[in-house]
């Protein structure tokens, strides 16, 4: 079972992206130059401690490897709530998905920001994060990390 934590423990060893079994094809896509945010690694703690300075609890975080746009390798959806998450009901998400190369990414920002029903879509290092319903309160959090939306 692939998670979070698997993927962070790939970065710390090393590994070459994308991870294998996760390779797609490098083509495709459009690079945005107005998306200054670096095309690197990042760790998926830091997601949680942008969850958790936003007040907001975990209800569950699920793989997405179903469905994939062109150039994404993987990606998680992390459903949200009040803290403790209150009868199992998130009220909110963060979608992430990782992106094979920046050109790939920066298209799927701009097709995610239009087709969604997202309050907000990031790019942040290779992935492309979608924020719906409480999922928005952590939007500061990510921008202090250096996230920016497409325009």
């Amino acid at each position: 079972m692939w998670t979070a934590q698997m993927a962070d423990e790939m970065l710390d060893a090393g590994c070459g992206w994308p991870y294998d079994p996760f390779l797609v094809g490098l083509d495709g896509g459009e690079d945005d130059p107005t998306l200054d945010t670096p095309f690197e690694p990042r760790r998926y703690s830091e997601l949680w401690s942008a969850i958790s300075s936003s007040g907001l609890g975990l209800c569950s975080v699920a793989t997405t490897l179903t469905g994939q746009d062109a150039g994404r390798a993987f990606g998680f959806d992390y459903r949200l709530g009040e803290p403790a998450c209150p009868g199992a009901v998130p009220t909110g998400s963060l979608e992430v998905g990782e992106y094979g190369t920046e050109a790939q990414r920066d298209a799927a920002a701009h097709s995610t920001a239009r087709d969604a029903d997202a309050e907000r879509v990031y790019v942040l290092g290779r992935w492309v994060i979608a924020l719906h319903g409480d999922g928005a309160r952590v939007a500061r959090a990510l921008e202090s990390l250096g996230a920016e939306g497409p325009s």
